[in-house]
């Protein structure tokens, strides 16, 4: 196990002694993804039963959108759990020279905030009574300061019909490259 690891002991009702599963840490697979070109692997888990946190729930995120590859073969007493760098995205600097789109207000601001701790901690978006409730603003109030932010370029929303719910919103954080979660993600 090396630095940047969550590990777990559990007992092999196969042999008598414990079996060691670890998984890296979220800093350390977001440290990977920085550099990590096409082609190149990581084995981000190993053991018989991984540990499921952060990392393992970013990659399944990863693959979701097609920037890695994941493949457990087995290894001993458990499983290399390894991503192989599909694509990189490549994101180019905003030149200096172009003012923004639009002016981030006060209630904007708000808003972001509540966005982005919501995709920060893999929760759906929220609804736009639950944003009218936590600004202390209407619904409408609240939808409206979401196509403001979507409108200055600060968010990029989507609607995708769900298992019980046609219209699931995710939201997209442009500045920081996170979301709310998609069906069958959220928290």
């Amino acid at each position: 196990m090396g630095v940047g690891t969550a590990a777990l002991k559990i007992e092999d009702p196969r042999s008598s002694e414990a079996v060691e599963s670890w998984t890296l840490t979220l800093v350390a697979v977001e440290q990977w993804l920085e550099t990590a070109k096409q082609g190149d692997r990581l084995i981000y888990a190993h053991g018989p039963t991984p540990v499921r946190g952060a990392a393992w729930q970013k990659m399944g995120l990863l693959q979701r959108s097609g920037d890695v590859i994941l493949h457990n073969p087995r290894n001993g007493t458990g499983f290399d759990y390894i991503a192989i760098r599909n694509r990189v995205r490549v994101v180019m600097d905003h030149p200096t020279n172009v003012p923004p789109r639009g002016t981030l207000t006060d209630m904007m601001a708000e808003t972001l905030v509540i966005l982005s701790a919501a995709a920060r901690q893999g929760q759906r978006c929220p609804t736009d009574v639950q944003l009218g409730l936590a600004l202390n603003v209407t619904p409408n109030q609240a939808k409206w300061q979401l196509r403001k932010l979507a409108a200055a370029g600060f968010i990029r929303t989507s609607v995708v019909p769900a298992p019980g719910d046609p219209r699931w919103r995710i939201v997209e954080i442009i500045g920081e490259g996170i979301s709310t979660a998609r069906p069958g993600e959220a928290k």
